[in-house]
């Protein structure tokens, strides 16, 4: 098959198989825009990537719902209580952070451990290095809390190897540091609380975070071996789509139609608010003289709050086998 494209953007076609007898194709266009206002306007010229920009998947050509990210920095207020709440509502969905200046933990003179007030900051950028999670070194012997024995070695939060607020013990706890980001729905208020890390940024790496979020609905009781069977095919089928996303699994949507709200408030200096725009690609296989459009589905959205502009990346599904291939594949404005 050979692409024809009319237009300014730079397509890419990703190809797989999905059996012997069934392969599928996608015609993949990212889209940036500069917010100006509540206004969308065409960048011009390429833009450097940086460490907070979602990974490439234009070589992906199956893709299940969207992921939202968004980066930047948040500015600190000046005088107490030092944080601010972070908002992201995607159409009638909330997801909501806050971020604190430093904390620690400090014994009381009751004896247990309470965290201090949040010290000023000027600027937080978001990352999951400052979210909840982290590592520390168990020494060989019992696995603490059971009459386990255990060899020893580094042990680390399944869900952010890199944050930080995990610790061994109560007395490792001491003068240690609390995350500066927190879903608001799951604040830290104990020094054993192992919450689900909260952040916008994109965290392709971070995959325990997305299978968690995969629900399948669960058979009847007792069910017969084919609906477990089923359910089983399901639940690889959603898991193997959640792990291609970046985003965490609590920013990864069904769908997001062109249309749908984003508001983006305690993020860089000004609320940022937008629709996400339809693709302006139309995308046509012919095969003989016959043509078929191919819709479009939102793979991603992402917000860059310091730059001002946002990412939206479509994908254009297809399937074919080998009788009815595209010869051609038309991309117009």
């Amino acid at each position: 098959m050979f692409v024809r494209n009319k237009t300014q953007f730079s397509p890419v076609l990703s190809r797989g198989s999905l059996s012997d007898e069934v392969d599928v194709g996608a015609i993949v266009v990212e889209l940036r825009l500069r917010v100006v206002g509540e206004r969308l306007e065409p960048m011009l010229g390429s833009v450097e990537r940086v460490a907070t920009d979602p990974p490439d998947t234009t070589k992906i050509p199956m893709w299940r719902g969207t992921s939202v990210t968004a980066a930047g920095e948040v500015f600190g207020p000046s005088r107490p209580p030092f944080l601010r709440p972070v908002t992201l509502s995607v159409g009638r969905e909330i997801r909501r952070i806050v971020a604190f200046g430093n904390r620690r933990w400090e014994q009381s003179v009751l004896g247990d451990l309470t965290a201090t007030d949040p010290a000023p900051f000027d600027s937080l950028p978001l990352s999951f290095e400052r979210a909840f999670g982290g590592s520390f070194v168990l020494p060989p012997g019992l696995l603490p809390g059971t009459d386990l024995p255990h060899p020893g070695g580094k042990v680390q939060y399944y869900l952010n190897e890199r944050g930080i607020g995990f610790y061994a013990d109560e007395a490792a706890a001491i003068g240690g540091l609390l995350p500066n980001f927190e879903l608001a729905d799951q604040l830290v208020t104990r020094w054993g609380d192992r919450p689900v890390p909260g952040c916008f940024v994109p965290c392709p790496e971070l995959v325990g975070l997305r299978l968690r979020h995969v629900h399948v609905d669960l058979p009847l009781a007792n069910p017969v071996d084919a609906t477990k069977s089923a359910f089983q095919a399901r639940f690889a089928s959603r898991a193997f789509f959640m792990v291609q996303h970046h985003a965490p699994g609590y920013l990864v949507f069904d769908a997001l139609p062109p249309g749908t709200a984003i508001h983006l408030q305690g993020l860089g200096t000004d609320a940022i608010r937008f629709e996400v725009p339809a693709c302006p690609a139309r995308v046509t296989l012919r095969r003989g003289q016959s043509r078929t459009e191919v819709s479009a589905r939102v793979r991603s959205v992402h917000v860059d709050a310091a730059r001002q502009f946002i990412s939206c990346v479509y994908g254009y599904e297809f399937r074919y086998n080998e009788s009815t291939a595209p010869s051609w594949i038309t991309i117009e404005s």
